[in-house]
């Protein structure tokens, strides 16, 4: 999806601003999709508590 931005009756020096937050942008977008993990897939991160192995919902609150 290409869009065009008009700056005919820009002076240079802002047009070159604009293509600087243009680029800034693009740089924000790429980071952004870094931090994340492959594909969308959230990688929530781990509390350590000191528990080893898997424990059931039921395991966890059967004292309730």
């Amino acid at each position: 999806m290409a869009k065009v931005i008009d700056t005919h009756d820009l002076p240079e020096e802002e047009i070159k601003l604009v293509q600087k937050f243009i680029d800034f942008l693009r740089e924000k977008g790429k980071k952004k999709g870094e931090a994340g993990t492959e594909k969308g897939k959230i990688n929530f991160g781990a509390w350590k508590l000191g528990a080893k192995g898997n424990f059931t919902r039921k395991e966890i609150y059967d004292y309730l």
